[in-house]
């Protein structure tokens, strides 16, 4: 039997059979959209742009961002329903913009 293209599918019934889901299977559900935009759609998304000047002509370091929505982080291993923003962190303190010295430091 010919398959579309020409390709000739010679597996037999009991190939076939095998190859065939089992009983049960559901497939999974098409990834929903999102993320990205499709031909002709339309989004609004502000920018800004900042000029800058580089300090050296080759970068200290070079950081790749990736971004996933919350199904394929979680299919990733990613657990994103234990992740809380820290509330107790004060990198720079209003008192007086300095880490506090050590107990007993005489300066």
């Amino acid at each position: 039997m010919a398959a579309p293209g020409g390709i000739e599918n010679r597996a037999g019934p009991e190939a076939r059979a095998r190859a065939a889901p089992a009983p049960g299977f559901v497939p999974a559900p098409a990834a929903p959209k999102g993320l990205g935009t499709t031909f002709g759609e339309r989004r609004e998304s502000r920018i800004t742009s900042r000029q800058f000047e580089r300090a050296t002509p080759k970068p200290a370091a070079v950081l790749v961002i990736r971004y996933e929505q919350r199904e394929g982080l979680r299919a990733l291993g990613i657990d994103v329903d234990g992740l809380s923003q820290r509330e107790t962190a004060s990198p720079f303190p209003a008192e007086t913009g300095f880490a506090k010295p050590p107990p007993g430091w005489k300066g």
